[in-house]
């Protein structure tokens, strides 16, 4: 606690040792970055994401005492999946932190955010979001995310049903902002997927957030006997979406889940035998057995403090936090290890060492190293089958077709 303590204090101070003369090359000036993430509200069941994320700044001064000798300084404030308070933390961070980084969680929250991170503040943001509304590399060009997005995997799984042998499909999904809006870019503008690749969508049928019953969906989607059903949802969607199919005898071997949703809970709270989905990034378990960088990075650190998690969403908080120092540190090789006293100035030269990121290994074991020359680095993701009651490997990674 202490420790936590003293880094907020030095983040809270930090705007003073930004305003003094331009830094001497042995002077070690702290470097801000900031995360908000869901720690208490909807979402809060993935919150291993944003302390993946605090986590490698604390590893990496633990490790390499800072970046080229200087000190990482974050903060990570909860903003419980709520706009008007993500917008709320983003204005104090950026006020008082004057972060370098930033890592903002939701949809609705980063397109609310977008003129404000691309125009005003000009400070290169991951989105914990994977909506490919924030990815837009001239339009937007401090916007970036980790693999692919939303839309991206909705097109890969119409791939995959395809291949399969299917001719038609039932989409199912929640109404929230992140669920619409990326399914309907899919179905409609500026995608209209489905008909490039001879799949037809009987319908798009959508349920309440949160829904405690889907009987009625699913009995308008049976009615349609499609191939195949996608739906397109966080595990509070999903589980009650697969308990209703099973109770009206819709076989499980015909679904297709979001990849939130490739999670232990539904095999523990559904028949889900059959049920396929997306691994987008591995555990930390399964980077250790392979003896893979990221892996071993955790392993280190864990041996020492204790971590939140181990599973997927960790790792991919951890990789971002790993993406944003790579940039800060290409900056400071470059720059006679000074820390630019003009703070857009280091965002927009971090924003390009970024962008610039081009075969190189991020260590988790994809099949090509990224190239976030498109803002997302890769599009390759992991088919998954509940097969014998676990959530197992089924084939090889998966990308869009072009």
């Amino acid at each position: 606690m202490k420790k936590w303590l003293i880094l907020i204090g030095m983040a809270l101070l930090l705007p003073v040792a930004l305003t003094p003369a331009p830094a001497l090359a042995a002077e070690k000036v702290p470097i801000p970055m900031g995360i908000i993430g869901d720690l208490s509200g909807p979402t809060s069941g993935l919150a291993g994401i944003a302390y993946g994320a605090r986590d490698y700044y604390s590893y990496y001064n633990w490790k390499h005492g800072g970046i080229n000798g200087h000190p990482i300084s974050y903060l990570l404030l909860d903003g419980a999946e709520d706009i008007p308070k993500e917008t709320a933390n983003y204005k104090h961070l950026i006020t008082m932190l004057k972060p370098v980084t930033l890592h903002v969680w939701s949809t609705g929250a980063n397109k609310a955010l977008r003129t404000a991170i691309n125009k005003v503040d000009r400070i290169p943001t991951f989105g914990e979001t994977m909506s490919l509304e924030i990815i837009d590399p001239k339009n937007l060009p401090y916007h970036f995310i980790s693999g692919g997005g939303y839309e991206d995997e909705i097109m890969i799984f119409m791939d995959w049903a395809k291949r399969l042998g299917g001719k038609t499909m039932v989409v199912l999904s929640g109404n929230l902002d992140w669920n619409m809006s990326s399914m309907n870019r899919v179905l409609k503008d500026p995608f209209n997927y489905a008909p490039k690749i001879g799949l037809k969508v009987l319908e798009y049928i959508t349920f309440p957030a949160r829904p405690t019953d889907v009987t009625s969906e699913m009995l308008r989607a049976k009615a349609l006997n499609p191939d195949f059903y996608l739906v397109w949802d966080v595990l509070e969607g999903v589980i009650p979406s697969l308990r209703a199919a099973e109770e009206l005898g819709v076989p499980r071997e015909k679904f297709f889940v979001c990849h939130w949703s490739m999670h232990p809970l539904v095999i523990e709270r559904c028949s889900a035998e059959g049920v396929k989905s997306f691994k987008i990034f591995p555990d930390a378990d399964e980077l250790s057995a392979k003896g893979l960088p990221v892996g071993k990075e955790i392993d280190e650190f864990d041996a020492k403090h204790k971590i939140y998690t181990r599973r997927w969403e960790y790792v991919k908080g951890w990789c971002e936090s790993k993406i944003q120092v790579e940039g800060v540190k290409r900056v400071l090789d470059k720059n006679n290890n000074i820390v630019p006293k003009d703070i857009l100035v280091f965002r927009k030269m971090v924003r390009d060492e970024i962008e610039g990121l081009k075969d190189w290994d991020l260590g988790i074991g994809h099949p090509t190293p990224v190239d976030f020359s498109d803002h997302k680095g890769w599009t390759w993701m992991t088919p998954m089958i509940v097969k014998g009651g676990k959530w197992v490997e089924h084939g090889p990674m998966m990308s869009v077709i072009k």
